[in-house]
C-alpha cells in the first residue's frame, strides 16, 4: 500500500518473522517494543511526523487488515482499530515504513523521521549524501535471485548482500540465493521465488510483481514486455536500478550504492575490474581468454561449471570478502578444478573437430558431447576471423543455445544477439546472448540455432 504524504510516500508491509513471534508474545516483549516507538497511529504521535493525521487513519486500517489476514488472536475483538496488548505492539513493530528515497523498518529507538532529518549515527557504517540517514530494519529473510553460472551473477549477488547487511539489515539477516536462467517460456520470475520478507534481483530480468524491493540489471533484454518497463520507469521506490551501458552489474551495483547509500566498495576493487573484464569481454586477446592463466578467469570457469547450490553460495560469500588468488587456492575451488582445467583443454579439441566455419559465423553442435559448459571464447581463439559464433550444448538440466560476437573482430559487429535471443524467449547484451530450452529439447534447440546462423551470415 502507498501513501502520498507531504510530497513523499509511505506503505506498509508485513515482516513475517516478528508477526510469528507476535502470536507468542509476552507483557514484557510488547512493552519493549512500544517502548522503542515502533507502534503506527495517533497514540504514538505519528502523524505528527507524516502531518497528514488521514494518512494515519489508512495506516491504522491497513494495520488490522495485516494483522487479520494473518490470523492474530489480538484483532480477534477489534477487526478494525488499534491492536492492543502485547501481541499488537509487536504487530506494530513488525511493519515497514517505506519513504521516498529508501524502504526500511525504523528501529533506531527514537520517533519516525523523514530521510534528510537529524540523527546522525544511526548508520555507523553507510551514510547518505547531504547528511542524511537511511534507516536500517530488523533481521529478516532475504531472498536475492542471480544470474546463474555467471561470475558477474554470482559477484552481484555477494556485492547486494554484503551492502543490505552493512547498509540496511539491522542485526544478522539470513540470506537465501537463488540462480536464475533465461527461459523461451514463462514469467521472468516464477511467483513462489519472490518467497522472502525482502525480495532482491541483479544481473537478471525485470519483474512487476510488488514483492520484488531491490533490482539492479544491465541487460539490453531485461524487459520481457513493454508493461514491465513501464511498471519500471513509474517505480519511486528509489531502490531498482537499471544501466544498459554498464559491462557489468557488478561495478554498476557497486557504483550506485556507494553514491547513493555511502557503501564503501574500497576493498572491492580487484572483484570490480574482473567482474568488467569478463562480463563486458574486456580481455587482451582470445589467448587470454581460454588459456585461464589469471585466478579470475579460472574461477570464472569454476562458476561457469558448479551446479551444487551449497557450493555456490560459499563462493557468492568469499568473493566479496577473499582475494581472487585465495578463493582459487581453496579446496572447493582447487581440487575440481584440476577436471574442468582437464576438461576445458578436451573442449577445445572437441571444439576444433566439431566448428564449421561459413559466411563468418561458426556454428558447433555440442549436445552430444560429454560438455555441460565452455568457454565462449574458444570459437575466437580457433577461429580469430569469425565474426559471430552459434552453439549448442546440454548443460545439466536444460539445453543452452550460445551466441556471441567476436570480441576482436574484423568487421564490425551488424546484429544486436540480445535482441535476437530475445526471439526464443533468451536475453542477454547487444554483443552475446542466450537461450535456455527444457532437457530434451534437442531438436528445438537445433532448429533455433539453425534460424540464428541463417541470420546472422546475412
Amino acid at each position: 500500500m502507498q501513501l502520498h504524504v507531504a510530497g513523499g510516500h509511505v506503505g506498509v508491509a508485513p515482516l513475517g518473522a516478528v508477526v510469528n513471534h507476535a502470536r507468542h508474545a509476552d507483557a514484557e516483549f510488547g512493552a519493549q517494543l512500544a517502548g522503542q516507538a515502533m507502534g503506527l497511529g495517533a497514540d504514538s504521535g505519528f502523524e505528527h511526523h507524516l502531518r497528514d493525521a488521514a494518512a494515519v487513519a489508512q495506516v491504522n486500517e491497513h494495520t488490522a487488515a495485516v494483522v487479520t489476514a494473518r490470523g492474530d488472536p489480538a484483532v480477534e475483538d477489534s477487526p478494525t482499530a488499534h491492536v492492543a496488548g502485547a501481541q499488537g505492539a509487536a504487530v506494530m513493530g513488525a511493519l515497514y515504513v517505506f519513504e521516498e528515497l529508501g524502504h526500511g523498518l525504523i528501529s533506531t529507538g527514537e520517533r519516525p523521521r523523514r530521510r534528510g532529518g537529524s540523527g546522525a549515527g544511526a548508520l555507523r557504517q553507510c551514510g547518505l549524501p547531504g547528511g542524511g540517514e537511511h534507516p536500517k530494519v530488523l533481521s529478516m529473510r532475504v531472498r536475492i535471485l542471480h544470474h546463474g553460472s555467471c561470475f558477474d551473477g554470482a559477484s552481484s549477488a555477494g556485492l547486494f548482500a554484503r551492502f543490505f547487511r552493512e547498509c540496511v539489515a539491522q542485526g544478522p539477516a539470513e540470506v537465501a540465493f537463488t540462480p536464475m536462467d533465461h527461459k523461451e517460456a514463462g514469467p521472468p520470475i516464477p511467483p513462489d521465488f519472490l518467497d522472502g520478507d525482502v525480495n532482491a534481483c541483479v544481473d537478471f530480468r525485470y519483474t512487476s510483481d510488488p514483492r520484488l524491493h531491490w533490482w539492479f540489471d544491465h541487460h539490453a533484454s531485461t524487459f520481457q514486455s513493454a508493461a514491465d518497463e513501464a511498471h519500471f520507469r513509474a517505480d519511486r521506490s528509489g531502490q531498482k536500478f537499471y544501466n544498459p551501458s554498464a559491462k557489468s552489474c557488478t561495478r554498476f551495483l557497486a557504483r550506485t550504492v556507494a553514491e547513493k547509500f555511502g557503501f564503501d566498495v574500497s576493498s572491492l576493487q580487484e572483484l570490480l575490474a574482473w567482474a568488467e573484464i569478463i562480463d563486458g569481454a574486456l580481455f587482451e586477446s582470445a589467448a587470454q581468454a581460454v588459456e585461464l592463466r589469471e585466478p579470475a578467469l579460472r574461477l570464472m570457469t569454476w562458476v561457469e561449471a558448479n551446479r551444487d547450490r551449497a557450493l555456490s553460495e560459499r563462493f557468492i560469500a568469499d568473493l566479496v570478502s577473499k582475494p581472487l588468488a585465495e578463493i582459487a587456492a581453496s579446496p572447493y575451488v582447487a581440487e575440481p578444478l584440476v577436471g574442468l582445467l582437464n576438461q576445458h583443454q578436451k573442449n577445445v579439441e572437441a571444439i576444433r573437430r566439431l566448428a564449421r566455419l561459413e559466411q563468418g559465423v561458426v556454428f558447433t553442435d555440442l549436445s552430444q558431447e560429454p560438455i555441460t559448459s565452455a568457454n565462449k571464447f574458444i570459437v575466437y581463439y580457433l577461429y580469430p576471423e569469425a565474426r559471430y559464433a552459434v552453439t549448442v550444448l546440454s548443460p545439466g538440466k536444460r539445453m543452452k543455445v550460445s551466441v556471441g560476437s567476436n570480441p576482436w573482430p574484423t568487421l564490425p559487429r551488424a546484429h544486436d544477439i540480445a535482441k535476437l535471443c530475445e526471439r526464443y524467449g533468451g536475453g542477454g547484451h547487444p554483443a552475446v546472448g542466450a537461450i535456455s530450452l527444457a532437457k530434451g529439447e534437442v531438436d528445438r534447440a537445433r532448429q533455433i540455432a539453425a534460424e540464428l546462423v541463417a541470420i546472422l551470415r546475412t
